[in-house]
């Protein structure tokens, strides 16, 4: 056990579980990441389908769900005392002290799919989406992308896989929260109220 955050030492053996090591678990977790922007990108300008916003969307939820899996069990490693159920309520406290940035991104994007569900035929049909829309959502991916990769480093600094901590990391991630909220409130105003008017 090697790194310390906040005085809970969080980092056990080299995997989370017996034949697979964290870092393939970090990598899965960056590879959906990845592979959602790519996608938003091909869906934006040359592959074209229903729910693409969903699909993009629902592979961040991916990675960070991820993510979530490897605090669960790196906050099971670590030793508890007293009963069971005064066990349980540790790992539950651990898990969500350390993984409140998590919980955030996948609220964000459980509204984001829910909206992009909802209006998955509007945005598939119409060519005149109003541009005003792209622009929205293409703030909000970045700004997700933004607060996925501090969440990133914050995983790999408690895991003890290297990542760093600096003082610019907690506000720049409050800052990109509040920009992704206020580019999902606004997509929602688009698609819900404005559209018919565009």
């Amino acid at each position: 056990m090697s790194a310390v955050i906040s005085g809970i030492n969080l980092t056990g053996d080299s995997s989370s579980y017996h034949r697979i090591s964290d870092k393939l678990y970090i990598k899965a977790m960056t590879a959906f990441g990845v592979v959602g922007l790519l996608w938003f990108l091909l869906s934006r300008s040359l592959i074209r389908h229903q729910g693409s916003e969903v699909l993009v969307y629902s592979l961040f939820a991916t990675s960070v769900m991820i993510s979530l899996f490897l605090i669960l069990i790196a906050c099971v490693r670590v030793p508890h005392t007293g009963s069971g159920f005064e066990t349980m309520l540790s790992i539950i406290k651990c898990v969500l002290y350390y993984s409140c940035p998590a919980l955030l991104i996948l609220v964000q994007l459980g509204v984001l799919i829910g909206i992009m569900s909802a209006n998955s035929d509007y945005l598939y049909t119409n060519v005149d989406i109003p541009y005003i829309f792209n622009v929205f959502n293409m703030t909000a991916v970045v700004m997700l992308l933004v607060q996925m990769f501090v969440w990133n480093g914050i995983v790999k600094k408690i895991l003890g896989k290297g990542g760093k901590i600096n003082p610019m990391t907690v506000p720049g991630f409050i800052l990109a929260f509040l920009l992704t909220s206020i580019a999902i409130s606004q997509l929602y105003v688009i698609l819900e109220f404005l559209r018919t008017d565009c």
